[in-house]
């Protein structure tokens, strides 16, 4: 899984970062472990990608999106 969580961000004159959440990206690889596990044939290859899609749903309901 590519590290896509977040990105912070300091723009010149500003006294604040800003963070931004690369939802797309998070959207995108929701869909590829999806796929991925239709094509996984080990159960402990299963399972992992059944842990990562919990993990990846679960921080974009966190996002609130």
């Amino acid at each position: 899984m590519k590290n896509n969580r977040l990105v912070f961000k300091k723009f010149s004159g500003d006294k604040h970062i800003r963070v931004f959440y690369n939802y797309v990206g998070f959207q995108r690889n929701l869909l590829d472990l999806k796929q991925t596990l239709e094509d996984a044939v080990t159960q402990g290859h299963k399972d992992r990608l059944k842990q990562q899609i919990d993990e990846l749903t679960q921080t974009l309901k966190s996002i609130g999106k």
